[in-house]
């Protein structure tokens, strides 16, 4: 597997992992909003139902990336327009809100940016120093 195809794998996770993380600490402000009667409890459970579905969401994306051939992907953004529409696949089946979809795709699309930017920081540098 190439060295960025893993490494794209490796920091997605990481990327949907801390989104799942930034969730709970939103449900649980919630839940505090709830209990000092500064939203009903209707408005609480309709954020945490909202919330849970998000993070099953990065559940099942994480899982389906891992199911993946890699082998089949020569850049990143093969893998990331592959993901996407995954994603959103699996947000009409498993009925999944689109906003994790769009959430992962924002993540997908900033490690994608920031691979392409490195490369070319790489380049330019050993370009440099070829000339001296």
């Amino acid at each position: 597997m190439d060295s960025r195809i893993h490494a794209f794998i490796v920091v997605y996770t990481l990327e949907l992992e801390g989104l799942k993380l930034r969730l709970r600490k939103k449900e649980a402000r919630y839940r505090e909003d709830y209990e000092a009667g500064l939203i009903t409890n209707y408005v609480f459970m309709e954020n945490k139902a909202l919330l849970e579905n998000e993070i099953i969401g990065f559940d099942n994306f994480i899982g389906e990336l891992h199911k993946l051939d890699m082998t089949k992907y020569s850049s990143v953004s093969d893998l990331r327009d592959d993901l996407n529409g995954l994603n959103e696949k699996l947000c009409e089946e498993e009925g999944v809100a689109h906003s994790a979809a769009m959430l992962a795709k924002r993540k997908a699309d900033r490690i994608v940016s920031y691979f392409a930017e490195s490369e070319r920081a790489d380049e330019e540098y050993f370009s440099m120093i070829g000339r001296k």
